[in-house]
């Protein structure tokens, strides 16, 4: 099974590195192909998918989009166990997990309110111009801004490294306790891996190491640091090998490991008629924020949280790529071609 988990993204990436960190907290091996930080990337549009967001993570024939899928993904094809704790840890006050409340906590704060800080924090001017560029133009829909812009953008930061410390006091706060992990997990959490993610980045950055004052937020700073060298000890005996593009589409088109779509996902028909879709359709799912570049295939699995088309990779392999729910917008097939015609 380890062999058939691929896991598509470039150095630097945050949520690549939350999702890696989710593999090894999970001790499961797997492979990557790297891609260029900014697309197209070919590699996924030879497996038919021009979705722009990294990660992406192929577990045999299936591709994962959104790291909450590809989370959830993981955790059905490797049950929690002693080899591969899950990552929705119990509390150590019952044992019972949290798991939908670290999802959504995950999703509308840390990954998004806090990470936000990172994009307003991080020293724009010295990044590569076409990078930044794709992000502030392509990315969100827009022309590519000029160098002056960034200028003026990173003349702002002050006033976002000041909107960070007030983040930092409330996580400050929900650790005064001493527990040691947000949730007060028995081990560190989904919660953990995706509030670590936008900090541990940002932690990185010159200007902002002033900011994780160990003095004002002692108890942030050590559960950094905990969950660093949980990481470190993890990363030892979690394998990964890199391979190449053309060696992944093999893999990924050639494998006989298919999720069963119809038992596991099913077709919500109610759902459907409400968003007028039929199975079988020829759809296009596009995230609903950013980057909306859409993926079009056969609608083949549809229910209240997930979405699963069928697309055909340029080897003439059939592949069902998953999207949440949450985040993304399924629709009928806009054909531009036949509207350019009329």
């Amino acid at each position: 099974m380890s062999s058939e988990v691929i896991v598509y993204r470039y150095d630097g990436s945050p949520f690549a590195t939350k999702v890696e960190n989710i593999l090894a907290l999970r001790n499961i091996p797997y492979s990557r192909v790297n891609v260029p930080v900014v697309p197209p990337r070919s590699a996924l549009l030879e497996l038919g998918i021009p979705y722009r967001r990294i990660p992406v993570v192929a577990i045999g024939n299936d591709v994962y989009c959104d790291t909450y899928m590809i989370t959830t993904a993981l955790e059905r094809a490797f049950p929690p166990s002693q080899k591969h704790p899950s990552i929705f840890s119990v509390r150590k006050d019952g044992a019972k997990s949290d798991a939908v409340l670290q999802a959504r906590y995950s999703q509308t704060y840390a990954e998004s309110q806090l990470f936000s800080f990172g994009k307003d924090t991080l020293p724009w001017t010295k990044v590569p111009l076409a990078l930044a560029q794709d992000r502030f133009g392509t990315m969100v829909g827009g022309a590519p801004p000029p160098a002056s812009y960034f200028e003026k953008l990173e003349a702002r930061a002050p006033i976002a490294r000041s909107g960070v410390t007030t983040h930092l006091d409330y996580l400050e706060e929900q650790l005064s306790d001493g527990r040691e992990w947000l949730f007060d997990t028995v081990s560190a959490s989904y919660a953990d891996a995706a509030t670590h993610m936008p900090l541990a980045w940002m932690r990185t950055f010159k200007t902002m190491r002033e900011v994780f004052d160990k003095n004002l937020f002692p108890n942030v700073i050590a559960w950094l640091d905990r969950f660093d060298a949980l990481l470190k000890e993890q990363k030892k005996t979690t394998k990964f090998t890199n391979i190449e593009a053309s060696e992944a589409l093999q893999r990924v088109g050639g494998s006989k490991l298919k999720l069963n779509v119809d038992s596991l996902i099913g077709f919500d028909e109610t759902e459907a008629k409400r968003l007028s879709l039929t199975r079988g359709m020829h759809v296009d799912v596009t995230p609903s924020d950013t980057a909306k570049v859409p993926t079009s295939g056969k609608l083949v699995g549809l229910n209240r949280r997930e979405i699963v088309v069928q697309v055909e990779s340029s080897k003439g392999a059939t592949l069902a790529v998953h999207f949440p729910r949450l985040g993304y917008v399924v629709r009928a097939h806009a054909d531009k071609a036949a509207k350019s015609k009329l």
